[in-house]
């Protein structure tokens, strides 16, 4: 746990070497643990910020990093969807997370000091940051030059926008669909 603490406080200062370092030794569970506590730490330090303390992880698991695979796959031909994605998922996710709470950390300290007028151009800096440290990130798994890296990071934003799209409309539904009464009448008329 300590050798994963010391790579996410490298990623500030030396983010190539330290993507690298995540790659070979990082783990996906501190990484995931990092994104939920730095993500509830800026919630309660900004309890005006709109999203729930997990779904950064959330976002960045069902949305980021499988939008990222498929764009890197568009760019820089890896191979079929089906091995760049169960070979590289989990180290990709890995690193994202990583990268997150290292920009999420600084944030939330930055919360407890600073009012919400000067923490919105803070928020501004903290995704430009995370914007480098996936451009390290896409680097080094892929193996990808600076172009591609650069393409690949340059795109990313759009499967969350079209997913916040997609879910807009349907969330109504989902919960309607989760909702217990309705799972049971499925259960029970479809003879589960």
């Amino acid at each position: 746990m300590a050798d994963n603490l010391r790579l996410l406080l490298r990623l500030l200062y030396q983010p190539a070497s330290a993507m690298g370092a995540i790659l070979d030794r990082g783990s996906l569970l501190f990484a995931s643990a990092a994104v939920l506590a730095a993500s509830l730490w800026l919630k309660i330090d900004a309890p005006w910020l709109p999203f729930t303390f997990y779904a950064p992880l959330l976002v960045l698991a069902a949305v980021y990093v499988p939008g990222a695979l498929l764009l890197v796959n568009l760019l820089a031909r890896m191979g079929g969807m089906g091995a760049v994605f169960q070979r590289d998922y989990s180290p990709l996710l890995t690193s994202t997370a990583m990268a997150l709470a290292a920009v999420e950390i600084p944030l939330a300290v930055a919360a407890l000091v600073v009012p919400p007028p000067v923490l919105l151009p803070l928020c501004g800096l903290a995704l430009l940051y995370f914007v480098v440290l996936m451009f390290f990130a896409v680097r080094t798994i892929f193996g990808t030059g600076n172009w591609a890296a650069g393409g690949v990071v340059s795109l990313s934003w759009v499967p969350p926008v079209a997913a916040a799209f997609v879910w807009a409309p349907l969330r109504p539904l989902m919960g309607w669909f989760a909702s217990p009464f309705f799972l049971f009448y499925a259960w029970y008329f479809l003879g589960g």
